[in-house]
């Protein structure tokens, strides 16, 4: 797979049930137009070990619904017993704020 160009990033930590903390770095890559749509790349170094392709009619509902799957990846961590941190650990990342 060809090299992925971020066009956004956030740094942080991601707590699992357990307590175990590790970073996890969201990149999301710049839209490109391939046949009648648009893909876009979503990588979540830290919780998954995979490059995701979000696909759009154009590249603004793209980058929406890779927004989307972010935000549902991460709420789903969330629910499941793990805590978010900011990248400076000062404090716990509420994902309504993040995301609004």
């Amino acid at each position: 797979m060809e090299e992925l160009e971020t066009i956004a990033q956030r740094n942080m930590y991601c707590v699992d049930k357990a307590g175990d903390t590790q970073s996890l770095t969201i990149k999301i890559g710049k839209p490109r137009p391939v046949n009648e749509l648009w893909e876009i790349y979503v990588e979540m170094d830290g919780l998954y070990d995979k490059t995701f392709l979000i696909k759009g009619v154009d590249s603004f509902q793209a980058i929406c619904l890779a927004m989307g799957f972010i935000r549902n990846a991460l709420e789903k961590y969330t629910d499941e017993g793990g805590r978010l941190l900011w990248a400076d650990k000062s404090g716990e990342i509420n994902l309504d704020t993040m995301f609004s």
